[in-house]
């Protein structure tokens, strides 16, 4: 389906970063430091987070999505992202 046979015949000239995270680290079901857990049946108390994480930063709420995010690498997070909500934003 997709890309995968050409660029299984072509694997000998391909190299990258697979990108993946420690799911028992970065869960929020059992973070720890959330003051509200959630998972993918609970998704909507994800938001429920978003006052402790104003205050942690000293941010002023407002009337748009709160993004948050940790990145090693701005072109792999944070700028196609910016660039995805400002463009929609202009919608």
């Amino acid at each position: 389906m997709g890309l995968h046979r050409v660029l299984r015949k072509r694997i000998d000239r391909l190299q990258g970063i697979v990108n993946g995270i420690d799911q028992d680290v970065w869960n929020p079901a059992a973070d720890a430091y959330l003051p509200v857990p959630y998972d993918a049946k609970t998704l909507g108390n994800a938001k429920k987070n978003t006052p402790a994480l104003l205050e942690r930063f000293r941010l002023e709420p407002g009337n748009g999505p709160l993004f948050s995010a940790v990145s090693l690498f701005p072109y792999a997070g944070i700028k196609p992202t910016m660039t995805a909500t400002s463009k929609r934003s202009e919608r």
